[in-house]
């Protein structure tokens, strides 16, 4: 599957970097579940790979864990703890 991106003012991301996760999980067998592996296309959309592991219906959830400027801000602070 794709995922493409909005910004907050419904523009479409034309960068990647965010850290996004995927979950598949059974709606029927409530204790299944997968996580996806995602791959950042750089332009703003991700495509995900997806097993379910059993039958029945499913449900999908993505969540954006970080954005690209959360994730460097991140790093910086690492570097500058490091440095002094």
């Amino acid at each position: 599957m794709q995922i493409t991106l909005y910004n907050h003012a419904g523009e479409r991301q034309t960068r990647g970097g965010e850290l996004l996760r995927v979950i598949l999980a059974g709606v029927d067998a409530k204790k299944s579940f997968s996580t996806g592996y995602v791959q950042d296309n750089q332009n703003g959309t991700y495509t995900v790979e997806l097993e379910a592991l059993w039958t029945g219906t499913s449900t999908i959830t993505a969540d954006v864990l970080y954005s690209r400027q959360s994730i460097a801000a991140m790093y910086r602070m690492r570097r500058e703890v490091y440095i002094i």
